[in-house]
């Protein structure tokens, strides 16, 4: 999980938001002042780069505000693609 991570913040890096990827705590996307255009750009760069889709129930900023739920949803998204 720590690569998909990594390549999350490497997205976000792609928007302008350069968290420090040494932090092993969670990260509060929010804190970096995204604004909504920031984030749907955000969202389609997590999308291109895991080759997935996120369902519109996922896309609550209240579900991605952490680079930990987002890891996990993306881990998710991955697993249930590479059952079908």
């Amino acid at each position: 999980m720590e690569k998909m991570r990594e390549k999350i913040i490497e997205c976000l890096e792609t928007i302008g938001i350069f968290p420090d990827p040494s932090d092993d705590e969670d990260i509060n996307i929010c804190e970096y002042g995204m604004d909504s255009m920031g984030y749907i750009i955000f969202i389609c760069e997590v999308e291109t780069c895991f080759n997935i889709e996120i369902p519109d129930e996922y896309l609550n900023i209240q579900n991605v505000v952490s680079l930990n739920k987002l890891t996990n949803i993306v881990s998710h998204l991955l697993s249930v693609s590479s059952k079908q």
